[in-house]
């Protein structure tokens, strides 16, 4: 009898407890995953942002574009203005009567220096 003892004895008495041991192949490729998603996550983030750079770096460029171009109308609409005014006072009467009186040495008329010519019709 002591021999069916020995043998019927209860498992956990006899042998060692050995911890629970998982495939590390299984590990490493969940790992392996998670570096590549998270990796894939990390560039997506870098485009973006570059991306978010890049416009913001085109509307500044852009800005100062205008505002250039704004300066430069500013310009040109003053040096109209000049040139408007130049053109009004040199076409002016008083003007053109001065310099014909004085630089041109031209007088008015008198009344019988007009002559009134005809034109004939019939020849």
């Amino acid at each position: 009898m002591l021999q069916a003892r020995q043998v019927s004895a209860p498992s956990w008495q006899t042998s060692p407890v050995q911890p629970k041991t998982f495939p590390v192949k299984r590990t490493q490729t969940r790992r392996g995953i998670r570096k590549v998603q998270l990796l894939f996550i990390a560039i997506t983030c870098f485009t973006l942002s570059l991306m978010v750079i890049a416009q913001y770096s085109y509307l500044v460029v852009l800005n100062q574009r205008i505002s250039r171009v704004r300066a430069f109308v500013e310009e040109i609409q003053e040096t109209s203005l000049v040139l408007e005014r130049e053109a009004a006072e040199l076409s002016s009467i008083s003007r053109i009567d001065f310099l014909a009186r004085h630089e041109l040495g031209m007088i008015e008329p008198a009344v019988n220096q007009f002559r009134v010519l005809a034109a004939n019709q019939g020849d």
